[in-house]
């Protein structure tokens, strides 16, 4: 297991096999992934968790986890790009937002074949509208859509981290 309570970068990593999470951020942690394959882990193969925790993932697999392959929880923040999260045996993501929505973003990901669905919110919708997205999505207190504080164009470029600006609701 990857336990991160500060910064890291990790590139063409296999993180498997991990008897809980294969990548787990706790509180004011950061990470960039790229081309990792995070894969059969005990849990969640990606949880963000707690507020002031960011993750960026591109180009990585999130597959055959015990549990999901995504889990953003308490105001954890994560940008996926070109990722694919299938395969897991339960969802491929959960959204716990509670009273602080999390700030997630999919650009481009394939989330198919998770036994339980796809994805599940409870609170503020993500965009992914340029994801292909096989199963069930469900939204459980959920407030109506809104337009998105984040640019999907501004925030990819390169593997760098930035200062994401979050509104609080």
């Amino acid at each position: 297991m990857c336990l991160i309570y500060s910064s890291l970068c990790l590139h063409s990593l296999p993180q498997q096999d991990n008897n809980l999470n294969g990548v787990d951020l706790q509180t004011g942690s950061n990470a960039n992934l790229t081309r990792c394959t995070i894969i059969r882990n005990g849990q969640t193969g990606l949880l963000v968790s707690d507020h002031d925790t960011f993750v960026t993932a591109v180009d990585c697999s999130l597959s055959e986890n015990d549990r999901r392959g995504v889990t953003a929880q308490h105001q954890g923040t994560f940008h996926l790009r070109g990722c694919t999260i299938s395969n897991n045996r339960d969802l491929g993501v959960l959204l716990l937002g509670d009273s602080s929505p999390c700030m997630c973003l999919f650009v481009n990901c394939n989330i198919t074949g998770n036994s339980e669905g796809a994805i599940q919110i409870h609170g503020t919708v993500p965009d992914t509208s340029s994801c292909h997205i096989d199963g069930e999505v469900k939204l459980l207190h959920t407030p109506p859509p809104r337009p998105s504080p984040i640019e999907p164009a501004r925030q990819f470029s390169g593997l760098h981290l930035h200062v994401c600006s979050r509104e609080h609701t």
